[in-house]
């Protein structure tokens, strides 16, 4: 019985024990559960503490599309309570207004959930919504699907691009506006990468080349088109090429080159080139940066102002070799006819005078010319119809060409006058015929053009002429033509391509006389393309009171007479000549040797008529004139000069202008002028 007991109370005490265990494991088991549900407290209060805390706007969604939670940031940032949307279907209405664009939303976070949902990454759209204020705001919106207690629901995570957007636009606009100067300018712009490949160039450099830029991106220089001795430089000729400024801006040098030319569309033009290094922030160099300005018109103005200044500063030299030289002619002439009337009964002596006096006629046929190139040979200007002369010497000119050369007349009827010199326009067209024949040994054409034309300024720098209204004359060749050296000297007096048997007088005649006329000449020609002298004449606007000087086509008594003479010259040698050729038409002569003295005889003796050179030290012969007239108003005035000068042509009569005479004359012709003077009313 004992035993049986004592098994009982052991069972008893075995089932205690278990249940004791089970009780222990039992409050094991809550306790483990306590303390995940603290945790998960503790998790879910860290979660919504971050969210809250954040500075980016959140949502919560479940998976019956109702919003349930919008943390602080997002209420901030579009002004939306939970009351305000509390479903998708709210937020859709509300914040995309637009029935169009609220569609293509909703496509669009549908395909964006479903890629995050089996990828657990999508990229986030970029979407414009309406805030509760009306404004809008450009956000980038994304979903993650939750886990543990938010089993179902979504994270919606916005983030404000609004001002990156604004600020990116305004980025593409600089951008925009810059990429617009750069290929809006006239300037060669390019980058080169370290192996000097184009990756970048403008419109100016594409068309340059002649390629479309995308075209060009990755090539080198050579396979882009230019020429291989402009890229690789050629030593013997002074080309530094290309490549050798690369590889210099590579090395890190700024490289500048004021002189650089390139061959393009077979015409070369001369390039101011800028290549500076392009470098990163560690300080190592990735590729080129060029500027290359196109300088080629700047560069034929300057050789054109060089030439200007070169045949101004020829023109004074020639002026005053040949004002002086023409003084002595006039002293060797004059003489010679002195000599002529002495000699008359004895043949010998009167050849040789001839002689004397021919050889002084040729040398003032040459002073001519070179007071022509000077721009001071005194002109006899009138209006003058360019058609009209061109009609009258055609049959001249067509025999002067010969019957192997054509000569084509191209003429404006309604051309306008100019203002000139007849004889001398005559002499300039004559030489340029006689240089077309020249160039055209075995026959050709010769074409003479007139227009009227405007130039404006552009068109007149090269010339050194004033913008305006201008009669053109075109002579036109199909010679044999000229290269640029020879074009660069064709003005210069002596100059010629015929050798002995030319005295490159001819077209430095004609450059003279056009610029003393305020016009201007260009030369174009190519070698075997033949050769174009266009020549510009203001025009003249004529009246019917326009006048011009007959005396010397008037028949008149050169008889001398009784009358007193004062006679200027600092040429003592020419004073006395004039003197004795006066003396012996039996006229009184009084002289003096400068315009102080004249003025001093003149207030002390009674002087009929006044004879003064033009050019003298001190006081010209013009203002001697006008000092002689302010106290001496019916004095008659006689001006003789070898030198064009308008110092004082707005000072003086026209007619005194207009009367001067031109050295060296001859007596006869000085003999008409006084008495015509003398006998005038």
């Amino acid at each position: 019985m004992t035993g049986k007991l004592d098994q009982k109370s052991k069972d008893l005490e075995r089932e205690l024990a278990q249940a004791q265990q089970q009780i222990i494991e039992l409050e094991s088991l809550l306790q483990s559960e306590k303390q995940y549900e603290l945790a998960q407290q503790q998790s879910e209060n860290k979660f919504n503490a971050i969210i809250n805390a954040s500075p980016v706007p959140y949502a919560l969604n479940d998976e019956q599309q109702n919003i349930t939670y919008l943390n602080p940031a997002f209420i901030k940032a579009f002004g939306y309570e939970l009351t305000d949307i509390p479903t998708l279907h709210d937020w859709w209405h509300k914040a995309y207004p637009d029935e169009e664009y609220r569609k293509w939303v909703v496509n669009a976070w549908q395909r964006h959930m479903k890629t995050a949902k089996q990828t657990n990454h999508a990229i986030p759209l970029e979407i414009i919504l309406q805030c509760k204020d009306k404004t809008s705001k450009t956000v980038l919106a994304s979903a993650a699907s939750l886990s543990g207690s938010f089993e179902g629901a979504h994270l919606v995570i916005l983030y404000d691009i609004t001002e990156r957007k604004k600020t990116e636009r305004k980025l593409n606009q600089a951008v925009l506006l810059l990429e617009n100067i750069v290929n809006s300018s006239p300037d060669l712009i390019f980058v080169k990468n370290s192996q000097l490949q184009t990756i970048f160039c403008n419109q100016a450099y594409a068309r340059a080349v002649g390629k479309n830029r995308e075209a060009m991106y990755g090539n080198t220089d050579i396979e882009n088109g230019w020429d291989e001795e402009l890229v690789n430089g050629n030593p013997e000729k002074g080309i530094r090429g290309f490549v050798h400024d690369d590889r210099d801006a590579l090395s890190g040098f700024d490289v500048h080159n004021p002189y650089d030319p390139a061959n393009i569309d077979g015409e070369v033009r001369i390039f101011d080139t800028h290549k500076i290094p392009l470098k990163d922030t560690n300080n190592t160099t990735l590729g080129v940066l060029g500027v290359a300005r196109d300088i080629t018109e700047r560069k034929h103005a300057e050789e054109q102002l060089r030439h200007s200044q070169k045949m101004d500063a020829l023109g004074k030299l020639t002026g005053g070799i040949a004002h002086d030289f023409n003084n002595m002619l006039g002293v060797i002439l004059g003489y010679a006819e002195l000599l002529q009337n002495n000699f008359s009964s004895d043949p010998k002596s009167s050849k040789y005078v001839q002689e004397i006096h021919t050889a002084g006629e040729r040398a003032k046929a040459l002073t001519s010319k070179l007071l022509a190139f000077s721009r001071k040979q005194p002109s006899d200007a009138r209006p003058c119809q360019i058609n009209s002369l061109l009609k009258r010497d055609q049959n001249m000119l067509v025999k002067t060409l010969t019957a192997k050369i054509k000569l084509n007349l191209n003429l404006d009827e309604q051309l306008w006058l100019t203002f000139l010199d007849e004889e001398m326009l005559a002499d300039s067209i004559l030489n340029i015929c006689i240089n077309s024949m020249h160039a055209m040994p075995e026959g050709g054409e010769l074409e003479i053009i007139t227009q009227n034309i405007h130039l404006n300024a552009i068109d007149t720098q090269s010339l050194s002429m004033l913008p305006g209204d201008y009669v053109q004359l075109t002579m036109t060749d199909n010679g044999f033509g000229m290269d640029r050296q020879i074009k660069e000297h064709i003005f210069e007096p002596f100059f010629s391509t015929k050798g002995e048997t030319g005295t490159g007088l001819g077209m430095s005649q004609v450059y003279g006389f056009i610029k003393q006329t305020g016009g201007g000449i260009q030369v174009f020609s190519e070698p075997d393309q033949g050769t174009s002298v266009v020549m510009y004449f203001p025009p003249h606007y004529a009246s019917e009171k326009d006048q011009v000087n007959m005396v010397d086509s008037v028949e008149i008594n050169v008889s001398g007479g009784n009358e007193t003479i004062l006679v200027v010259d600092d040429e003592i040698a020419l004073r006395e000549l004039t003197e004795e050729l006066l003396r012996l038409q039996g006229y009184q002569v009084l002289t003096a040797e400068n315009a102080a003295q004249a003025l001093h005889t003149l207030d002390t003796a009674s002087v009929d008529l006044l004879v003064s050179d033009v050019i003298m030290p001190e006081m010209d012969g013009y203002q001697l004139a006008i000092e002689a007239r302010k106290k001496h108003p019916t004095l008659k005035i006689q001006m003789v000069s070898g030198y064009n000068d308008k110092h004082y042509i707005n000072e003086v009569d026209e007619i005194l202008q207009q009367q001067q005479l031109n050295k060296p004359f001859n007596s006869e012709i000085l003999l008409k002028r006084i008495r015509f003077l003398l006998d005038e009313d």
